[in-house]
């Protein structure tokens, strides 16, 4: 789940000054305190899904372990991130980034991560209100 805190109307600024051509690249970033490859994600997003690709996630998106092992094989056989990212709808780099260490470590990659059930007891103040 992406936490942006850019809003919808930035990345289409910024989407727009991109399109019409008359703005380099440093004065966008300027103007939206972004770097050259969050413009370049924003632009990959919105070409591929439109306005909806740019909204922040409220969910976590699930990849299966063959989405992740045919993005990773992609990467390494010479794609570029944009396009890994805009083929298989990942929502960064840095989650590409985590599997490609994980399959060249030989490690095993996974439907999603696992996180704990701590129930009620992981609480922190639980603990105080629970008979012993």
């Amino acid at each position: 789940m992406a936490r942006s805190r850019h809003s919808i109307e930035q990345k289409l600024s910024a989407l727009r000054m991109m399109e019409e051509g008359t703005y380099t690249w440093k004065e966008i970033e300027e103007a939206h305190h972004v770097s050259e490859n969050t413009l370049r994600v924003w632009k990959v997003k919105f070409d591929t899904g439109g306005i909806d690709a740019l909204k922040e996630s409220k969910t976590w998106k699930h990849y299966t372990k063959e989405q992740k092992i045919a993005a990773v094989r992609d990467y390494l056989d010479g794609f570029t991130k944009m396009e890994v990212l805009s083929k298989y709808h990942i929502s960064s780099w840095s989650v590409l980034y985590r599997w490609i260490k994980k399959y060249t470590g030989h490690s095993e990659l996974t439907e999603h991560r696992q996180r704990p059930d701590r129930g009620l007891l992981g609480h922190p103040e639980s603990r105080d209100v629970l008979p012993a």
